[in-house]
């Protein structure tokens, strides 16, 4: 965790990096009990299942133009890798749709959460991977959850 940390921000918390990584690095590793329930701070990793994920990974924030993608370990759990490089000092954030196919609001019919990121490709609210346009999905190859990546292979 030397290589993050966590501070208030526009969001409540946030991670941020305490120094710069090059593109590709890993990041950030998720540790944390499996759960078959969704909240607000679990990562998707198959259909039924999530991981809570322990602090800092807890606080990582979504954003529309992330710098952050997602790569399974061996043990299916999530991590973390630079999409480009960051700097020191920079809000580290994924996009949510790179874990979850479906999110609960659309599945209950709640209210959708609205996106903050203030990204200039902002969609406007969270999204998940099955309603990204397949320029998105083409992006983040690579750097989704495996499970997603089996759906779509």
């Amino acid at each position: 965790m030397a290589d993050v940390q966590i501070k208030r921000n526009q969001f409540g918390k946030g991670v941020f990096s305490t120094r710069s990584f090059q593109k590709g690095e890993w990041v950030l590793g998720v540790v944390g009990p499996l759960v078959k329930q969704r909240s607000i701070y679990t990562i998707q990793i198959a259909p039924d299942l999530h991981v809570m994920p322990r602090s800092p990974a807890k606080y990582l924030n979504h954003s529309c133009d992330p710098n952050l993608g997602v790569k399974m370990n061996r043990s299916g759990l999530p991590e973390f890798y630079a999409l480009r490089p960051i700097e020191a000092g920079e809000h580290l954030t994924f996009d949510y749709a790179m874990t979850e196919y479906v999110l609960e609001e659309m599945e209950t019919g709640r209210e959708r959460t609205k996106c903050g990121c203030g990204a200039a490709n902002c969609r406007g609210w969270i999204g998940s991977y099955s309603e990204l346009p397949p320029e998105m999905k083409r992006r983040y190859a690579g750097f989704i959850a495996d499970y997603l990546r089996e759906g779509i292979e």
